[in-house]
């Protein structure tokens, strides 16, 4: 296949396809401090055969989610993609599946974070109180136990 027939550029760019729709899965990972406008890193599977790993789910400059294709630096800040999609159809179904993976990753996240804060155990100290009163109270209930009731040796009270 020559060049311009796998980037699409050229005399066949010009040209519509109707190219077969894809199933897509996308898993997101969220990064543990956001950077910049970089929110997480996405890995999509193509018809259950394919996966393609480091999609980025970026922030433009107005806010707008977006699924970035992978890519490599080439110098001076910018980057070159490494795959790419044909068809507007197929971009669109991407940005859709990817955006959808990280609202769910989202939503999982904040309902973790929200499962942790009504989930927190008493702090040590009000434990250790807790249990004392218990003790107290059960201990109450027996009888004193003094020096001459317990003989030497005898580990059965």
């Amino acid at each position: 296949m020559a060049k311009d027939e796998m980037n699409g550029t050229g005399a066949e760019a010009a040209e519509v396809k109707n190219y077969p729709p894809l199933e897509m899965e996308a898993k997101v990972r969220l990064p543990m401090d956001q950077q910049k406008n970089l929110l997480g890193f996405a890995d999509v599977t193509f018809n259950g055969a394919l996966t393609v790993t480091d999609f980025k789910v970026l922030k433009d400059k107005e806010g707008n989610l977006f699924a970035a294709l992978p890519s490599k630096p080439i110098g001076g800040g910018k980057y070159s993609p490494t795959t790419w999609l044909k068809g507007d159809e197929a971009k669109a179904q991407l940005q859709d599946t990817v955006l959808a993976a990280y609202d769910a990753a989202v939503d999982k996240l904040k309902a973790r974070a929200a499962s942790l804060d009504s989930e927190k155990p008493p702090r040590m100290a009000d434990q250790m109180a807790k249990a004392q009163k218990e003790a107290d109270k059960h201990n109450a209930g027996l009888p004193p136990v003094g020096k001459s009731d317990i003989k030497r040796g005898d580990r059965s009270g």
